[in-house]
């Protein structure tokens, strides 16, 4: 298999030049790993410039929040994902390959994530270290619509990918892409559920995924069904809300 893939070292570069202006677009010059026994490299440039012409279409409707923002991320996360999912896991798997997506999408990145300079975007590159981090952009996007494909699916949704699609970047940044909560599709599905209905407010979801994490010491997230699943999320919601209205009663009875 062949398949394009670029190196910290030349992502790092390849920042830094776009960001000063010394680099184009046309600079970017990928490395290319395996045999010819099978070529993916089409695939993966049809799939990326695909989300590119996608995000120049919609990007004027979604600059005004970032809620909007992290919509339209979602729907093109749905975009990435169907385009690389077929692709052999060797190449899901390996580093050089999502920071060759990742410099790809070097202008959509730079929108979603501006930042001071080029080497505070390098997290976002999958650049910032050896390993490529829970950052980067393209990764934690076909984890996005990964996810919420498996929870989707599995709950019967019409659209499985329907709670990738509303914005929710604080939710997925803290409360599943960067814990075991991740792991748990159900689990999550449940969760995105009640957050897009408004029945699981801001101000909620830390302490119940707080709670939900006590749980795992003694419950496989991985192994609920959908009903355990709601379940489980009802009961740690209700559970928060006893207890900080509990805190509350207290602190205004001193």
């Amino acid at each position: 298999m062949t398949y394009p893939i670029v190196s910290k070292k030349d992502v790092v570069a390849y920042v830094e030049g776009r960001s000063s202006g010394q680099l184009t677009p046309h600079d970017l010059e990928p490395k290319y790993r395996g045999d010819s026994s099978e070529d993916w490299v089409e695939q993966v440039n049809d799939t990326l410039e695909r989300v590119l012409q996608e995000w120049r279409s919609q990007k004027s409707d979604s600059a005004t929040s970032n809620t909007k923002a992290d919509a339209l991320e979602g729907n093109l996360a749905v975009t990435l994902y169907k385009g690389l999912q077929s692709l052999p896991a060797r190449i899901l798997t390996d580093r050089d390959f999502w920071r060759y997506a990742s410099v790809y999408l070097y202008d959509f990145i730079v929108w979603r994530q501006p930042a001071q300079s080029a080497t505070a975007m390098l997290s976002y590159f999958g650049a910032a270290s050896n390993g490529l981090g829970r950052d980067c952009v393209p990764h934690r996007m076909f984890n996005r619509a990964h996810i919420t494909d498996i929870g989707g699916t599995a709950a019967g949704d019409a659209d499985p990918f329907a709670m990738a699609k509303f914005g929710a970047a604080d939710v997925w940044k803290s409360h599943i892409l960067r814990v075991a909560n991740g792991n748990a599709p159900l689990v999550v599905h449940e969760m995105l559920t009640d957050v897009n209905q408004g029945n699981l407010k801001t101000n909620l979801v830390r302490p119940v995924v707080k709670n939900m994490r006590r749980v795992r010491a003694n419950v496989l997230f991985e192994v609920l069904d959908q009903v355990q699943a709601r379940e489980l999320v009802d009961r740690e919601t209700a559970r928060t809300i006893t207890t900080l209205g509990a805190l509350d009663d207290a602190e205004g009875g001193e």
